[in-house]
């Protein structure tokens, strides 16, 4: 039974060592039993033909084995090693020419405009946000813009003489109320009330000494107190601030300061463009005007109606002072319109009175002062 065992197994140990390949760089014989030939680069010999085979070379059908280099290194490793170092070559280019075209994309000073030698160790040492250029839109200061011009809003000038007749036939009216209805006549006052001297007392004015009803009470000053009291409470009524200044404005109450050094250019040019584009703010014959109109003349009216003339009565009184004083209105919108400034000065002496003051131009048709104020009107004084 042994041997039986034995000698099965021996075709079975033949068979499987005759397909054990050898590989060397040498041509080398092998015996086999089989006769399907072994593929090779290499020498194969068959047991049954014994025959040689030098350099035979079949493609193979199958890929299950690859053979290995000569150092043990297989050619699927060494193909990934080629691979990998071709992406990592590329990743490199690729990373240098990001940063290559980066760098290249930064500013450059232009050579076109080289700075001064002795700043340009400066500018160097500034960041670069600090030396940009200054957008054409921003104000230097410092910047001078030309003044405006006025010439086409500037009427022409009256003349000297319509400027001295027209002030002259103010004051003429003035004096010729007094006269028709307060001069002293055949008549006594009427004595007065202590709420008549409280009201009198209201018109006193600083060029007069003493108190005013006490000054009234003198029949031979009388006339001159009057008229000087007359003609000082209307020009005031004329002064930025009065209540016949213009512009007349229903709507709201502009209170103008008078002028003040520096500022005699800003209140020419306010003259002129409201005497051109608000001709409507000048208008006497407005409501407001006429309601300041009624107010003066009533309230001088009523406060010296001691010292009235019998012989008219009070509308009649009160209608013809309105009349002076609307006209006082048209001479303050007259002389606002001149491009020249007037300017009335008032002066006391001991023993005198001031009845109607000085008239003097102060600046020119440019609205520029003058070096030397020009008389225009005499004042008028009368002793006391």
């Amino acid at each position: 039974m042994a041997a039986l065992f034995h000698a099965r197994q021996e075709p079975t140990r033949a068979s499987t060592s005759s397909f054990t390949p050898a590989y060397s760089p040498l041509t080398s014989s092998r015996t086999t039993t089989s006769h399907t030939p072994t593929i090779s680069s290499f020498s194969v010999t068959s047991s049954t033909t014994s025959a040689n085979v030098v350099n035979t070379t079949i493609p193979s059908s199958t890929a299950s084995s690859l053979p290995e280099s000569r150092h043990g290194v297989s050619n699927g490793a060494l193909a990934g090693a080629v691979v990998g170092s071709i992406v990592g070559t590329a990743l490199v280019a690729l990373i240098a020419a990001v940063l290559f075209f980066r760098f290249r994309r930064r500013p450059t000073p232009n050579p076109q405009t080289p700075s001064p030698p002795d700043q340009g160790l400066e500018f160097s040492k500034l960041p670069t946000s600090q030396t940009r250029p200054i957008a054409a839109s921003r104000p230097v200061r410092g910047e001078q813009f030309p003044p405006l011009d006025l010439v086409s809003f500037i009427p022409p000038p009256a003349d000297d003489q319509s400027v001295s007749a027209r002030i002259h036939t103010f004051f003429d009216h003035v004096s010729l109320h007094v006269d028709n209805y307060y001069a002293p006549g055949s008549h006594e006052p009427t004595p007065l009330t202590a709420e008549a001297t409280i009201q009198i007392e209201t018109y006193r004015s600083p060029l007069i000494p003493g108190p005013l009803a006490t000054i009234l009470a003198n029949r031979r000053a009388r006339r001159a107190v009057l008229t000087h009291v007359l003609a000082r409470t209307l020009l005031q009524a004329i002064q930025p601030g009065g209540p016949l200044y213009p512009p007349f404005c229903e709507s709201q109450q502009i209170d103008v300061a008078a002028p003040v050094t520096g500022q005699d250019n800003a209140t020419f040019a306010w003259r002129m463009l409201t005497a051109r584009l608000h001709a409507k703010s000048l208008d006497t014959t407005s409501g407001v005007v006429q309601g300041h109109i009624i107010a003066l003349a009533g309230g001088f009216t009523q406060a010296f109606a001691p010292f009235h003339n019998p012989q008219l009565s009070e509308a009649d009184r009160q209608r013809h002072l309105s009349s002076v004083v609307r006209e006082c209105a048209e001479l303050s919108v007259w002389l606002f319109t001149q491009p020249c400034s007037f300017n009335f000065v008032w002066t006391s002496s001991p023993g005198s009175i001031v009845i109607f003051p000085a008239v003097v131009k102060t600046s020119d048709e440019q609205g520029n002062p003058l070096p030397v104020s020009q008389k225009m009107v005499e004042e008028t004084t009368a002793q006391l």
